[in-house]
This record gives structure tokens, C-alpha cells and sequence, in this order.
């Protein structure tokens, strides 16, 4: 007497061809899956990305100062160009860089190629301690094609106007930040600074610098 049956060919061959129609779905799926999460990685490295700026942008530049100066340096404001600025404020919860720092915003190439926008962060004189250049020089953001600055000036009686260059112990009113990335279309930040403004036309894109 036969205790138990195994399968027939034809068995085996139908559940083969079943599983060899289901495999293509269960790939297909998984794929779809990773392309959702590696596509949600990017969005959020973008979105991440895009709010640490507007953060150092708003909490740091929008602090800018004036630094007296002391008995070995000068008194230092701002100076700016539309490719690179340097301005005076106060950097906290730093350990061994509290109080008023110059930073400096710049676009720097990488290897093998591209450039990231970085932060320079000195002493309020300029300075940096022998050792600390690597530490005090530091990536904003990664993969910038081009930044752009301006520099928003009033005239006593005459309208503003913005400028692709800033030099002195007055501080422009406001600063404009125009960042672009490969595959990204960023709204420029008007980053107004601690003086009260009172440009009605503040938010009219500087396409005509002087």
C-alpha cells in the first residue's frame, strides 16, 4: 500500500511556470520600491539642504554688525562682490568660536569637479588660529552651480537701488542670495539686515546692478 503520492511532472512543470510569471512582479515591485525611497532620500537631501541655508542665511547673515576694531586691527563692516562676501556677527553654542566671527561666503571647486558654496569663519579681526583652518572652513551647501549677491542701498531722498559691490562700515539694508543647483529652481533670498528698512520696491529682482 502506498503511504503518500508525490507530484506529477505536469504538477511540477505548472507550478514552475507559475512562479516563473510571478517573479517579473515581485521584481517589479521591489524596484518600484527602491526608486520610491532613493527618490524620497533625494527630496529630502534637497529640502534639507535648501533649509540649512535659508537657517544660516536668516540667523547669521540677518545678524550682521559692525565691528569697532581693536588696537592691532580696523574697524570692519561688510564687504561684498556678487560672488563673495564677508560680514561681522555673533556665532553661539560653538565651543572655542563664541562671540563676533568673520564669516566669509564663497564658491570653491571640488574634486573631481563641480564646487560647493563654504563658510570661512575667522576672528572678528581676520585672524585664525594656526591648526583651525580646516575646522573653520566649512561646506554650506554641496554641488552649487552659481550664487549671486547684491547689496540693497538707500539714498537719502533718492530711490534704493541694489549694487553688485559693498565696501565700508555701513551696513547695506538688505542682502540679496541667489543660489543655483543642478535640477533646482531656488527662490532668491532677500535677507534684510538689523537696520529699519523702508524700500517699497525691496523685493524687485536686481537685474540691472550698479
Amino acid at each position: 500500500m502506498r503511504v503518500g503520492k508525490g507530484f506529477t511532472l505536469l504538477e511540477v512543470l505548472i507550478a514552475l511556470a507559475l512562479f516563473g510569471l510571478m517573479l517579473p512582479l515581485v521584481f517589479g515591485t521591489l524596484a518600484l520600491a527602491s526608486r520610491s525611497w532613493e527618490g524620497g532620500e533625494v527630496r529630502a537631501d534637497k529640502l534639507g539642504g535648501r533649509m540649512a541655508l535659508e537657517r544660516f542665511l536668516r540667523q547669521v547673515l540677518g545678524q550682521a554688525r559692525v565691528w569697532p576694531g581693536s588696537v592691532e586691527a580696523q574697524a570692519f563692516g561688510f564687504s561684498g562682490t556678487s560672488q563673495e562676501l564677508t560680514f561681522i556677527a555673533y556665532l553661539l553654542h560653538t565651543p572655542g568660536a563664541q562671540g563676533l566671527q568673520r564669516f566669509t561666503l564663497y564658491l570653491a571647486p571640488k574634486r573631481p569637479r563641480g564646487q560647493d558654496l563654504k563658510v570661512r569663519i575667522a576672528k572678528a579681526d581676520g585672524t585664525i588660529v594656526e591648526g583651525e583652518e580646516e575646522a573653520r572652513d566649512q561646506v554650506l551647501l554641496e554641488d552649487v552651480l552659481t550664487v549671486r549677491f547684491a547689496y540693497w542701498e538707500e539714498g537719502s531722498g533718492e530711490p534704493g537701488r541694489w549694487k553688485e559691490r559693498w565696501e565700508g562700515t555701513v551696513l547695506p539694508k538688505a542682502v540679496w542670495v541667489e543660489v543655483i543647483r543642478k535640477g533646482e529652481n531656488w527662490p532668491p533670498y532677500v535677507i534684510p539686515l538689523p537696520i529699519q528698512m523702508a524700500a517699497a520696491g525691496l523685493g524687485l529682482r536686481p537685474d540691472v546692478l550698479e
